[in-house]
């Protein structure tokens, strides 16, 4: 039921996300969103799968149980674990690459903090995305925190 995602899955979901609204939420460009989208959205869907010890097709209900129950505090638990994991993908850049340490907070700075707005609004269309997606497609995405 659950196989790897694949690019074109990813392709797919943000070139879905931009048609409906572009990528100005985030003020971020176009291939940093792709970036992101390729590995902050499975691991924020295996966060809650994580959090709550669920199989891959009980996420999305379980996301919109959560977003029905408090939206407020969904969201802004989704934002902080965004804002964490880009902070993440900062440290293994500066790793994979050997970047000096003393270069590696201006990096982390510049090119891998998202600020609240940007976090917030990331946690919107995540939690909305998630809520208009099947739990079959929401489980795949899952499965590729674990599979990619």
């Amino acid at each position: 039921m659950s196989g790897p995602i694949t690019k074109h899955h990813w392709d797919a979901l943000a070139a879905d996300i931009y048609a409906r609204g572009g990528y100005r939420n985030y003020g971020i460009d176009p291939m940093s969103i792709l970036a992101m989208l390729n590995t902050i959205v499975p691991q924020v869907l295996q966060w809650v799968a994580d959090c709550k010890r669920l199989r891959d097709d009980e996420v999305q209900p379980a996301v919109a149980a959560m977003h029905a129950r408090n939206p407020a505090q969904a969201k802004r638990r989704t934002a902080a674990q965004c804002v964490k994991l880009r902070r993440k993908q900062g440290e293994r850049f500066c790793k994979q690459f050997n970047v000096p340490r003393t270069k590696r907070r201006a990096i982390l700075q510049a090119d891998f903090t998202l600020s609240d707005e940007q976090a917030t609004a990331m946690a919107e269309d995540l939690i909305d995305e998630c809520c208009s997606r099947s739990a079959e497609d929401v489980a795949r995405f899952a499965a590729a925190a674990r599979g990619a």
